[in-house]
């Protein structure tokens, strides 16, 4: 089949998905993208009337990789915007080659492995949290990486103390996988007969993973954009705005049947939240995120980080 082929029989199956026809050109562009430099085939998903939870997680991955020229066209405002841009066009290539590889290693069975590849994109995501609310702690961890203020549980606890929540028993199940441990490994199979079995369940579970969590990317990312350009439109920002509320509304949904469970913690992860309260886990917050995000760049009375993060 011809490359104009393919792609016609794409937004085909585009629009009887319900797609947002203004995010057509991009996601194909992404698409392309991915494949010219040896990722993912376009030939190898968007093939069916009805999109599964990788069809889907495939659509927020496009779009993430759609939004890298973004930087480029569209004229910061601000000095921190520039640096905003610098730190997740830093990330870029990775979160690509990472997202790329759980694909192929979920797609065969590999579910340890996808796990592990989950945790370190949790990890650059609360560092792409940190540099969206102080856009110049990018240049210091650059310059000094092995600072304390750097590790991963200070950041956790430093945004938790600050109103992001970022699901830390994800985290938690995750470093779990990474070191063996028997009660993470039943949870996703792994004591299964054979090498590699097939589980429907936890090779779902994993898509949903990466959907909400490259969802959280691309708010970041629109919201910074956002924010460099106040009330005053654009409508490259605009799109990506329309195209993330529509993402809330039917594929970034906590408590659609196939979502509701992958968001509940394991008894050992529920966290003590006050007197004989215990979280036990939950998606993330996007637009609590985006309020809080506000706060530190409102113009007057900005919310700050504790002063460790500014010396």
């Amino acid at each position: 089949m011809s490359t104009d082929n393919i792609i016609k029989e794409k937004l085909t199956f585009f629009i009887k998905n319900n797609i947002p026809q203004d995010s057509f050109s991009d996601l194909i562009a992404g698409a392309q993208y991915l494949e010219h430099f040896g990722g993912l085939k376009l030939t190898d998903y968007w093939n069916s009337n009805n999109f599964d939870n990788r069809d889907e997680m495939l659509i927020v991955f496009n779009t993430y990789l759609s939004m890298s020229p973004l930087a480029k066209n569209i004229k910061n405002n601000s000095e921190k915007r520039l640096n905003f841009d610098a730190a997740y066009l830093f990330q870029y290539k990775s979160i690509v080659q990472t997202i790329n590889s759980i694909d192929l290693l979920n797609q065969r069975d590999c579910y340890a492995d996808c796990y592990t590849l989950i945790r370190t994109l949790l990890s650059k995501l609360n560092f792409l949290i940190l540099f969206s609310i102080n856009p110049g702690l990018f240049q210091k961890w650059l310059d000094n990486p092995k600072l304390e203020i750097f590790l991963d549980g200070k950041i956790r606890q430093e945004l938790n103390n600050n109103g992001i929540y970022t699901a830390p028993y994800l985290y938690e199940l995750t470093s779990e996988v990474i070191h063996g441990q028997f009660n993470a490994l039943n949870d996703i199979g792994y004591f299964g007969q054979g090498l590699f079995n097939e589980l429907m369940p936890v090779k779902n579970q994993i898509y949903v993973l990466i959907k909400f969590i490259l969802g959280f990317f691309i708010k970041i990312i629109e919201n910074m954009f956002r924010i460099d350009y106040g009330e005053l439109k654009n409508e490259k920002i605009e799109k990506y705005e329309r195209l993330f509320q529509w993402f809330a509304k039917n594929y970034l949904v906590h408590n659609r049947i196939d979502h509701l469970f992958v968001f509940i913690a394991e008894d050992r992860h529920w966290e003590k939240v006050g007197k004989n309260k215990y979280s036990g886990g939950g998606p993330f917050n996007y637009d609590e995120f985006e309020e809080q995000l506000k706060k530190f760049h409102r113009k007057s009375q900005p919310k700050k980080l504790s002063q460790k993060y500014y010396d």
